[in-house]
């Protein structure tokens, strides 16, 4: 077997497999928390007005205007749908992936990135939990990567002529 053939190990597939699905449940959980707040009611008066405000007060965009409001449920949708795109593309991959641990390793480090630059912006705009969801799933994509460096457990023999 050449290098580039390697199957992956068992924990780099484990920890590929597991970002994969915190993907998943963080699309999950981001999208019943939209939905919920959605519905919800003021709690005072000075909360109704500042969701009034954020409901109609309009900005303008070229082509269109927007309130506070959409803008951030359509970010809020976006952040989700970036987790779930993420975990259909590494679980697509995943079958070519376990058998070839180079692969792997490029798509754990493709998906690692991503989930830094997330986190990166979960932590300046957004609070602590999107941040730590985030960074666990950078760390279980990154070990993943790191799971797959090391020596070849295959005998490699040079015949030089």
């Amino acid at each position: 077997m050449t290098p580039a053939t390697i199957p992956a190990t068992r924990p780099a597939r484990f920890f590929y497999l597991a970002a994969s699905a915190l993907c998943i449940l963080v699309f999950i959980g981001h999208s019943v928390a939209i939905v919920q707040s959605a519905h919800a009611s003021p709690q005072d008066d000075v909360h109704a007005q500042i969701l009034r405000s954020l409901e109609t007060y309009p900005l303008q965009f070229p082509g269109r205007t927007r309130t506070f409001m959409e803008i951030h449920t359509g970010f809020s949708w976006h952040y989700g749908f970036s987790y779930l795109l993420l975990a259909c593309a590494a679980l697509i991959l995943y079958p070519r992936a376990r058998a070839d641990r180079s692969l792997l390793r490029l798509v754990a480090l493709v998906c690692t990135l991503s989930s830094l630059v997330s986190a990166a912006i979960s932590y300046r705009y957004f609070f602590s939990f999107p941040t730590s969801a985030s960074l666990t799933i950078l760390a279980l994509f990154g070990c993943a990567a790191m799971c797959t460096l090391g020596t070849s457990t295959s005998s490699s023999s040079s015949t030089s002529p």
